[in-house]
């Protein structure tokens, strides 16, 4: 909690208004007791420093954007979701459009702010994420549902190809190419 504490005193002196993170380690009971029973201190903290807590669809708790808008539904407005375009693949084994579809009226209300990225297929947990347009997630479709749920928030580019990239200049090539296919459409 100390840790939390400091984040969310130095994001509000720094002027974030919100502070992305992730709640992996409840993908086991005893993590999510935990989470659980610390969270009326962290919403207190978030409502201290007056930033919103964005949790990552990253496993544990939230594999998804439906198992996120449940979880979240403890803790609004405070908590919010980060919404992971393929992160929702890679751990919940959903198509993005497709949880997008069942969220409908929760992304306005949960999504908080999105993280663009392709996943090279739907195998779960594999750590395959290409360059935008390259891999088999429709961006058209889920900036569309987006949009139609009444999202209006911070879209950031993650391209984490395999995670560790030769040289910056992969990663200038990769974030060029991902950046021109967002254009296109």
């Amino acid at each position: 909690m100390a840790y939390l504490g400091h984040a969310l005193r130095v994001a509000a002196e720094l002027g974030v208004a919100t502070m992305v993170t992730h709640i992996e380690q409840t993908a086991d009971p005893a993590g999510e007791a935990a989470f659980l029973a610390n969270l009326p201190q962290i919403l207190d903290l978030a409502g201290q420093s007056g930033a919103v807590i964005a949790l990552e669809t990253h496993g544990g708790l939230i594999n998804d954007g439906v198992d996120g808008a449940a979880l979240l539904r403890l803790g609004a407005p405070a908590l919010k979701l980060t919404y992971d375009m393929a992160n929702v693949v890679y751990y919940g084994g959903v198509l993005p459009e497709e949880d997008l579809a069942q969220m409908g009226d929760d992304i306005g209300t949960y999504v908080g702010h999105v993280h663009l990225k392709d996943k090279a297929n739907r195998t779960l947990r594999e750590y395959r994420f290409p360059v935008f347009g390259e891999g088999i997630l429709d961006f058209a479709a889920v900036l569309r549902l987006l949009d139609a749920g009444g999202y209006r928030g911070p879209m950031a580019v993650e391209v984490e190809l395999d995670g560790a990239p030769a040289t910056p200049e992969i990663v200038d090539e990769a974030l060029a190419r991902s950046l021109a296919y967002l254009e296109r459409l």
